[in-house]
């Protein structure tokens, strides 16, 4: 139907081809995510900008969950270091 012009039969198949997005991107600007510390500027980036209307709540809850998912990164990747730097000791 879609291919004789029926145009509500086009707008189906282009629907299921590309749906329409949920969310809009955000931009936010380059987060320091590096060290446990970029964190904490991250978060209180993420925080300026909640309380100054530029992002909603739920937008900046959706950030403080990546920022919190990388801080557990940082810490997985610190006690790997550190549990290395154990095992490689020579044991008396």
């Amino acid at each position: 139907m879609a291919l004789q012009g029926d145009t509500k039969a086009m707008q189906m198949c282009m629907d299921r081809i590309s749906p329409p997005r949920r969310e809009l991107p955000v931009k936010i600007g380059k987060l320091p995510t590096r060290t446990a510390e970029d964190l904490v500027k991250a978060s209180e980036t993420v925080i300026q900008k909640v309380t100054a209307g530029e992002l909603t709540p739920g937008q900046g809850q959706a950030f403080a969950n990546i920022l919190d998912r990388r801080r557990e990164v940082i810490v997985t990747q610190d006690l790997d270091q550190r549990l290395r730097a154990v095992e490689a000791q020579p044991q008396p």
